[in-house]
């Protein structure tokens, strides 16, 4: 960090962002504004870790959650005072939920001017209540200040950080505020620093040697113990019914392929929500992951006798199907395994909550099961993938309606690519109509509070993060709420493939009574609006096309071969894919 400290505002800056690097914070998301000035300015000085600066603060919130998830760390977020901070509630609420580290550090007016009527002022304090993991509020610099109180600046660093990674509860969200006196640019005032500061700073201010923290951060594995995991096996042995459920945001590296091999030995199906990072890898070689549950059990298919045991992973699953059969099976065991012991069971079924590592239980009930026990070939297990057969010969004479456009996106896709999806149909879509395959790609949506708010914005932090190349599918309403992330594509040079599923309005309403009360539907539910992008892409300086669902998939291959910023626009009928989507239901349950 430098060493040359105008005013107390840019030392204050200085020292807190420093020590927010040395914490390992990835990536820096600032938005322009005045009262953030000394924080943007320290930012910007830095050279160790990347800075992107959105438009707009409610972007900028997505874009850093999408940053967050893909570089696996805490990213930070700079805004400045007033509604500047209320516009990352969203964002501040979806990774709540979802568990990703966020450090909002906003700027804040000093105490003088809390509740005067001072321009652009609100009340900072706590304000997004108990939906972050930690608040503080950060002293007020000072003239000349004493080494504790700069001591004290490190270690507010220090404790964010372990909060927003989850050493004292899940990861998520964590805010600090901090207040600024003018002048807020990096202009001389004279006896705020001691001079001796400039060349020979002390200890607080030029922090640990060699880049160090100032204090390191060590977390404590979750390792479930030996006892309890040798009655789960005993327990899992005995019961020939049960199965497995991976919902979304489970990690990667070797879990997948340890739960594939649990589901395999037990004999128990995998149901594989399509964010849970097992519906699409290797591994769906190896084991009964499947896919086909998401039409059958809506349409009302269940086995002839229910399961024993239900073993859960990850967040609420994405389907109407499976959450219904999940409140159906009440007399069945459930296992809720989360490493922070989050209550992710909305049916309230479990009898047991492992707080554990995911792979280490998984692996520790693996090493723990008798020798002889294995249901591998059981009637349980050929019921379900007879099941799975039936839905995937009824999806091969599935018509070009939207839903199939996932199933020509996800073909055209290369190994180890990133698909980002919208919530209300996209989602679902990917769900109901693409089944599991052995090709590795990796998928996300903001499902933790599903708003349709946000989603390109996210996919833009992915791909900024690394997560290359990408493809990013989301409906016309949704694509509308975000354009203006699309100014950082041009800037950056980034050359994202975006789908746009125009249905003009909100085709998800087909799905709910509503459809049957015109007026009101059409003018306030599906709400069409006629627009056909071609202008946004010209603005923004995307190559636009048109494209048919039938045409999808090679589309998408081009677009990503020629390796630039594409929108393709593909017209579609949500009303007609969903006649189709309930004659399946009907027929399927029929059978």
């Amino acid at each position: 960090m430098g060493v040359a400290f105008p005013n107390r505002n840019i030392l204050w800056a200085e020292i807190v962002v420093d020590e927010a690097v040395r914490q390992g914070v990835k990536a820096a998301v600032v938005v322009p504004g005045s009262r953030s000035t000394p924080l943007v300015w320290a930012w910007s000085r830095q050279d160790r870790v990347p800075v992107f600066t959105p438009w707009d603060e409610r972007a900028a919130g997505y874009f850093a959650l999408g940053l967050a998830a893909a570089l696996e760390g805490p990213v930070a977020v700079v805004t400045t005072s007033g509604t500047a901070v209320a516009n990352l509630y969203p964002a501040v609420l979806e990774a709540e939920r979802i568990g990703l580290p966020l450090l909002l550090m906003t700027a804040d007016r000093p105490p003088e001017a809390y509740e005067s009527g001072a321009n652009q002022t609100v009340d900072q304090i706590k304000m997004f209540g108990n939906r972050v993991r930690w608040f503080a509020q950060a002293p007020l610099p000072e003239a000349r200040p004493p080494e504790r109180l700069l001591r004290s600046l490190r270690t507010l660093m220090v404790r964010a950080v372990a909060h927003a990674m989850g050493m004292t509860g899940a990861p998520g969200p964590v805010h600090l505020n901090f207040p600024f006196r003018k002048p807020l640019e990096p202009l001389e005032v004279p006896g705020d620093v001691p001079e001796a500061w400039q060349h020979h700073p002390p200890r607080p201010v030029q922090g640990r040697e060699a880049g160090r923290p100032w204090t390191r951060l060590t977390s404590a594995q979750r390792v479930p113990p030996q006892a309890a995991l040798k009655e789960v096996a005993d327990m899992l042995c005995q019961s020939p019914r049960g199965v497995v459920v991976a919902g979304p945001y489970l990690p990667g590296g070797g879990f997948p392929q340890a739960l594939t091999r649990l589901a395999r030995r037990l004999g128990y199906p995998l149901l594989a929500d399509p964010l849970s990072g097992l519906r699409f890898g290797p591994w769906v070689r190896e084991g009964p992951v499947l896919g086909g549950y998401a039409l059958a059990l809506e349409a009302g298919w269940k086995p002839e006798e229910p399961p024993q045991v239900v073993l859960r992973f990850g967040a609420m699953p994405v389907g109407r199907g499976l959450l219904q059969a999940l409140e159906t099976w009440a007399e069945a065991l459930h296992i809720l395994v989360d490493p922070y012991a989050r209550w992710r069971a909305a049916d309230h079924h479990p009898a047991w909550l492992f707080q554990a590592d995911w792979e280490a239980w998984v692996q520790g009930v693996l090493a723990a099961l008798p020798a002889e026990c294995g249901h591998s070939d059981s009637p349980w297990l050929r019921t379900w993938q007879e099941m799975e057969n039936r839905v995937a010969w009824m999806l091969q004479a599935a018509p070009a309606t939207e839903g199939m456009a996932l199933e020509a996106v996800v073909q055209a896709l290369p190994e180890a690519a990133t698909l980002v999806v919208g919530n209300s149909l996209p989602v679902r879509h990917l769900e109901e109509i693409v089944l599991p395959r052995p090709k590795r790609v990796w998928v996300w949506a903001n499902r933790g509070t599903s708003g349709i708010d946000g989603v390109l914005s996210t996919a833009m932090g992915l791909l900024a993060g690394g997560r290359r190349p990408l493809v990013a599918v989301l409906g016309d309403h949704s694509f509308l709420y975000d354009l203006n992330i699309l100014a950082l594509v041009r800037e950056r040079g980034w050359t994202p493939v975006i789908v746009v599923l125009h249905n003009d309005g909100g085709g998800i309403f087909y799905r709910l009574p509503i459809r049957d009360f015109d007026p009101p539907f059409t003018a306030h539910f599906r709400h069409p609006h006629g627009l056909d992008f071609a202008g946004v892409a010209r603005t923004f300086g995307l190559r636009y096309q048109q494209v048919a669902v039938g045409e999808v998939d090679h589309a998408v291959a081009d677009a990503l071969a020629r390796r630039e910023a594409s929108l393709l626009v593909v017209p579609t009928d949500a009303q007609a894919h969903e006649a189709w989507r309930r004659g399946v239901l009907e027929r399927f349950s029929s059978a």
